[in-house]
């Protein structure tokens, strides 16, 4: 499991419950600062409004959804 996973991991895990996806941003965030990198706006990947670093959250987290 990579440092991305492992912060929404421990994000879902510090809440007990299920959490919006702006809880999981900001828990990630406090957790790996330096990962978080809101210059990189808008997303290369998808040109969507918001930074890469949420992008890649969302992905670490489709792919613990589907480890479990």
């Amino acid at each position: 499991m990579g440092r991305l996973e492992q912060a929404v991991h421990a994000t879902l895990n510090a809440s007990g419950k299920a959490l919006p996806l702006k809880d999981i941003f900001a828990g990630v965030k406090s957790r790996l600062p330096d990962r978080c990198d809101d210059s990189l706006f808008p997303c290369p990947y998808c040109k969507q409004k918001h930074p890469r670093w949420q992008h890649d959250t969302q992905w670490a987290l489709q792919k613990l959804k589907q480890q479990h």
